[in-house]
């Protein structure tokens, strides 16, 4: 007999176990819960945590579109809008004019990237005190493993 998924956090009908607890949904509400925060603490710089992210992808060096599209595990066309709200606000600036631009911060971008570094490593260690070491540590682990993202030749982005 199947198992009937439920959800976290609420009433099943019958009796359940850990079992029958959707992972998937679980983690969709975890990640919910942790972007809330950090997206609270962003909001008053006028960033959002995609904003954010591509700030840190070229925190140490510039890169092209398609190195930041795999970087931040986005398709091309998010990462075109992301760069050109950042480039409009002056963060970040085209390092050539070639087809295959670098993208790197600017002066004002690092400045901004130091200004909301401050709530998100608050918001940081409040996460990690919630969650738990040994579920950051999991999780962080997983994350490096994920499988690159690669253009299928129909142009579609897959991971």
């Amino acid at each position: 007999m199947s198992r009937i998924p439920q959800l976290p956090g609420g009433h099943a009908v019958g009796p359940s176990g850990l079992l029958d607890v959707c992972v998937c949904a679980a983690l969709r509400l975890l990640s919910r819960f942790c972007s809330r925060e950090l997206s609270r603490a962003l909001d008053p710089h006028g960033l959002n945590i995609n904003d954010f992210h591509l700030l840190i992808a070229l925190r140490a060096e510039p890169l092209p579109q398609m190195a930041l599209a795999r970087s931040l595990h986005f398709d091309s066309a998010a990462v075109s809008r992301l760069v050109a709200r950042a480039a409009r606000r002056g963060e970040i600036a085209r390092v050539s004019r070639s087809p295959r631009a670098f993208w790197e911060l600017t002066h004002y971008g690092r400045s901004a990237l130091e200004v909301v570094s401050i709530p998100w490593e608050a918001v940081d260690e409040s996460l990690r005190q919630a969650l738990g070491a040994e579920l950051v540590s999991r999780l962080l682990a997983r994350a490096e493993t994920l499988p690159r993202r690669n253009r299928e030749p129909n142009g579609v982005w897959r991971d």
